[in-house]
């Protein structure tokens, strides 16, 4: 109901409907087709045919309305053509009882139906090529409705810790290893480091998959590409290339995530080096990136 209404208020914000209201009321009141000239005099056919032709646009507009607002036939001549042949065929009823009415049963120039048919089909093609060749008929249409688009859902907040970090390091969070009085944040952007406490650090990872694998080491289980076993230690591969060593009692829950199968061996002096908080690669990596 809403869209037709909207089409039908378009149909009449334009002074298209009233000028050919006004101009087929003077035509047809000058002609008096139908049995009209010779039994009313001017006035009255001027008033007649006023009544009748504003009743028909009215009804007219109501099939516009339904044609290109609800059932959205957006084609010019298909739609015209479709409302002529409605009007043809609801129009004649109500023009030809109102004539019978007035000139009476038996008055020989009442047109039959299939004339009155004829005559609003055309009249009505008439109105739409005028409409069209003014550009009324583009101005009323209503305007399609704008497409629906979802919008993209917003991009998860940084955890607090990323937040820290300087803008070109802020990616995807990795690990966190202590070094000295200082954490080690590794990112997919490079390593930071943060003078934290580990237990503070990872309180304000904010919900990333992850937990502490060594009592100076926290990894990320979405960034651990695989696993090495080697004289009996384990230690977690991340995706950076470092190396996490998992000590005894948190053995376990590594398992239980699906990495206590070793996919490559190593050297236990390597191990060794990796088991220590001051690993190499921790120093070398605080050196590029300076406390912050």
């Amino acid at each position: 109901m809403g869209v037709f209404l909207q089409a039908l208020r378009a149909d009449f914000r334009t002074p298209i409907p009233f000028l050919i209201w006004i101009f087929l009321t003077v035509i047809v009141g000058l002609a008096g087709p139908f049995g009209t000239y010779p039994t009313f005099d001017l006035a009255h056919r001027l008033l007649f045919w006023a009544v009748n032709i504003g009743l028909c646009l009215v009804l007219g507009a109501m099939m516009r309305a339904l044609v290109y607002g609800v059932m959205g036939l957006r084609r010019t001549p298909a739609g015209s053509a479709l409302i002529a042949l409605i009007l043809a065929l609801t129009l004649p009823v109500f023009i030809y009882g109102s004539i019978r009415l007035l000139l009476g049963p038996a008055y020989s120039s009442a047109p039959s139906h299939l004339e009155l048919s004829l005559f609003v089909f055309c009249t009505s093609l008439g109105i739409s090529a005028y409409r069209a060749a003014t550009g009324a008929e583009v101005a009323s249409l209503p305007a399609p409705p704008p497409p629906t688009s979802v919008p993209a859902p917003a991009p998860a907040p940084l955890p607090r810790l990323i937040r820290r970090l300087p803008p070109e390091r802020r990616g995807a969070l990795i690990s966190l290893s202590v070094r000295d009085h200082y954490v080690d944040v590794a990112t997919s952007r490079g390593r930071v480091s943060l003078l934290l406490r580990l237990g503070d650090a990872v309180e304000e990872v904010d919900g990333v998959d992850g937990a502490q694998v060594h009592r100076s080491h926290w990894v990320a289980w979405g960034a651990v590409a695989g696993v090495e076993r080697a004289a009996g230690k384990l230690a977690l591969v991340m995706q950076d290339g470092s190396r996490v060593p998992v000590s005894k009692p948190y053995r376990d829950l590594v398992e239980a995530r699906g990495f206590g199968m070793a996919r490559a061996t190593v050297p236990p002096q390597e191990m060794a080096s990796a088991a220590g908080p001051n690993r190499p690669s921790n120093a070398a990596s605080s050196a590029q990136s300076p406390p912050v």
